[in-house]
């Protein structure tokens, strides 16, 4: 694989360095036709906005997705949602948004109508961005995208603390997420049909939170002190282990070198060889190795893990089984336009990466 960006700017689903488009509606229709399952349907001019988190997300609710995969990734959500929402972060963060509670109802959909099945491949972002997931619940969530293209729906409320220059609007958001306008534009172009798309494919985000000063700057996860990237990051980790152990996916692309980063530490935990670290030749102890000098920069190869037993190892150490091989982990290029690089035509970019690590062909 082609090093594409070398300077790693694209590593943040962001946020608060992200030039914004105001009103840009981003993707044409052409939803699925799907129904909406576990989220009420917005009527024609619903602002999609209910008026407390609280109304939304509901103590010890049980998920009902549909599918024994849906209904998995809900559950898994729903404890990193109450998991990550208990962590603290001191000065600089001022406030953090968790759109897993107060937008939990367009997650919901989200995963109830298109988590359904194993999928091939598992994109993995960083963690929201102001006017994308935390408006509608969704990764990337571009809101003509998630609206039009998907066909989500979900009353969405407000976190506990709001900042004045980060409002939670809803579907009524009149900015664009340009991060998401791409990425989604991509698979769009590509599929057609989001069905198409979801048949074989699935987003996540490796963090759930938005971080943000008291000016409104966001920060991102690997922007936290130790201590608090630490306690934040074992908790994704066994969230996006559960992912994975529910979808079993073949290979898990990291939007970004981040998210690739945390998702070869996980894939190593899984596979019994422990956290991989990137050492100085760019390869990762327990087996899994990468053709580029920082760790990620290109594909991954299986190589011998440690775990003869040909099961998937969770978070405390216990299998699930005879299960699939643990997925290879590769990377795209984040189109942020943070990143000169995505300026130049991210999605030529992103395809070119993908065919060459042999994730689309």
């Amino acid at each position: 694989m082609s090093e594409i960006d070398q300077t790693g700017a694209g590593d943040m689903e962001s946020a608060g360095s992200e030039m914004l488009e105001e009103g840009d509606s981003g993707l044409a229709g052409g939803g699925s036709g799907r129904s909406p399952a576990g989220s009420e349907v917005l009527e024609e001019g619903d602002s999609g906005r209910s008026p407390a988190s609280s109304e939304v997300l509901e103590e010890g609710g049980q998920p009902d997705g549909g599918s024994p995969e849906a209904v998995a990734l809900l559950t898994a959500a729903r404890k990193l949602a109450t998991v990550a929402g208990k962590l603290h972060f001191a000065d600089p963060v001022a406030m953090t948004y968790n759109p897993l509670e107060y937008a939990w109802e367009g997650h919901a959909d989200y995963v109830s109508r298109w988590g359904a099945g194993q999928k091939r491949v598992v994109f993995l972002g960083m963690n929201p961005g102001p006017f994308g997931m935390a408006q509608t619940g969704v990764p990337f969530g571009e809101i003509a995208a998630v609206r039009d293209w998907m066909g989500v729906r979900g009353r969405i409320g407000h976190p506990p603390q709001e900042h004045p220059k980060r409002p939670v609007q809803g579907f009524a958001c009149p900015k664009s997420e340009v991060s998401g306008r791409r990425l989604w534009g991509l698979m769009q172009q590509r599929f057609g049909d989001a069905g198409e798309f979801f048949r074989d494919h699935f987003v996540v985000n490796y963090c759930p939170l938005i971080f943000m000063e008291a000016s409104s700057r966001n920060r991102t996860p690997n922007q936290l002190k130790k201590p608090e990237r630490e306690a934040l990051f074992a908790v994704c980790d066994q969230h996006l282990q559960s992912v994975l152990m529910a979808l079993q996916p073949e290979w898990v692309v990291g939007v970004g070198k981040f998210a690739a980063e945390r998702a070869a530490r996980v894939v190593q935990a899984m596979a019994g060889g422990g956290a991989g670290r990137a050492n100085s030749t760019g390869n990762f102890a327990g087996g899994e190795t990468y053709s580029a000098g920082d760790g990620i920069g290109g594909t991954a190869t299986r190589g011998s893990a440690g775990d003869t037993t040909g099961a998937a190892r969770a978070a405390d150490g216990t299998t699930s089984g005879p299960a699939a091989a643990v997925p290879r982990v590769t990377w795209v290029l984040h189109p942020s336009p943070a990143s000169p690089h995505a300026n130049r035509g991210w999605a030529e970019a992103a395809v070119r990466q993908l065919v060459d690590a042999g994730v689309w062909v």
